[in-house]
């Protein structure tokens, strides 16, 4: 015969399931999951990742770049073509006042044309009286023939009496002649040399060599062979005349006189 009690609720307990984990262990779980939560936002970065630049938008920048530089170079070179020029023709350097007792009328007229070297080089101009006189310079209309009106003898020429050196010094060497030359005033130029050395080397018969160096500053040179002479020339068919003040060099030919 079955017998039935009526049990309390204090005496009712219920067991799980063995598939059904723990209550502790679901506990445990959920506080790791909260944990790696937490772990991954503190890790996450404070601005949002951008995707990286792909080959197609790089070149996209590149040309972009590129097409900007070459538009501020073309519309810079419209601009500069269309402004005036900023530079003028190329300018004679100031004359400095001119010396005490400068040249004459007469010192000008008199100065044979193929001593004139010309004081107003520049081209495309119109070469006057006024612009020739303020480089204290001659001005000496050439009268040409008909026909010929650039016969290459300048107007507007260096007076003799033009600041330049003074031959100090002279000596004979083997190959010729060397002296000393030194500026006694300034010229119109400004900055000059005050002391310059000058060769006279009779290379040949029928060569001359002048050569004039700074002796106190070595200067730069153009690198080209020259021939190197030890003795002067037997008999040359030229004859070389110095003058001392203001220094000048005449070379004529032996046997005729003609100045070269």
């Amino acid at each position: 015969m079955v017998s039935y009690k009526r049990l309390s609720p204090e005496e009712v307990q219920f067991s799980s399931s063995l598939d059904d984990p723990p209550a502790a262990s679901v506990v445990e779980e959920k506080d790791e999951e909260k944990d790696e939560e937490k772990e991954g936002e503190s890790e996450r970065p404070l601005l949002a990742r951008t995707p990286p630049c792909s080959p197609t938008s790089a070149l996209l920048i590149l040309g972009g770049l590129v097409l900007a530089v070459c538009a501020v170079w073309l519309l810079g070179t419209i601009v500069w073509l269309r402004s005036p020029p900023a530079l003028g023709p190329h300018r004679h350097p100031p004359h400095l006042a001119a010396p005490p007792g400068g040249h004459t009328p007469e010192t000008c007229s008199n100065t044979p044309a193929e001593w004139r070297f010309d004081c107003y080089p520049e081209r495309g101009v119109v070469v006057t009286q006024a612009l020739c006189e303020s480089r204290n310079c001659c001005f000496t209309p050439v009268a040409t023939a008909s026909g010929n009106p650039g016969n290459g003898v300048p107007w507007c020429f260096y007076p003799p009496d033009y600041p330049s050196y003074s031959l100090v010094a002279l000596n004979d060497t083997e190959t010729g002649q060397e002296g000393t030359l030194v500026r006694t005033q300034e010229s119109y130029y400004g900055n000059d040399i005050q002391t310059l050395h000058i060769e006279l080397l009779y290379e040949t018969n029928q060569r001359l060599r002048v050569r004039m160096t700074n002796p106190v500053e070595k200067r730069y040179e153009v690198p080209i062979d020259v021939p190197v002479v030890k003795e002067k020339a037997p008999s040359p068919s030229y004859r070389v005349e110095l003058r001392k003040d203001p220094f000048g060099i005449i070379v004529t030919r032996a046997d005729t006189g003609v100045v070269l």
